[in-house]
């Protein structure tokens, strides 16, 4: 573990997309692992520009 601050970004609507996503990701100390929305097309299109694989359509399927 290299110590950032693993976040799962819960709902990727428009605010997420244009302030949350952009803060997080510029932030050296965070790494973004998952993004989670009832639509999982639109979880998987911000997942793109965050570079990471996992998606989820509910925060119940995090893993613990």
């Amino acid at each position: 573990m290299d110590g950032r601050l693993r976040v799962a970004l819960v709902g990727c609507g428009a605010v997420a997309e244009y302030y949350h996503l952009p803060a997080l990701l510029a932030s050296p100390d965070v790494e973004v692992v998952a993004l989670v929305d009832s639509s999982i097309e639109r979880a998987r299109a911000l997942a793109t520009r965050a570079s990471t694989a996992r998606t989820f359509t509910s925060y119940s399927e995090l893993p613990g």
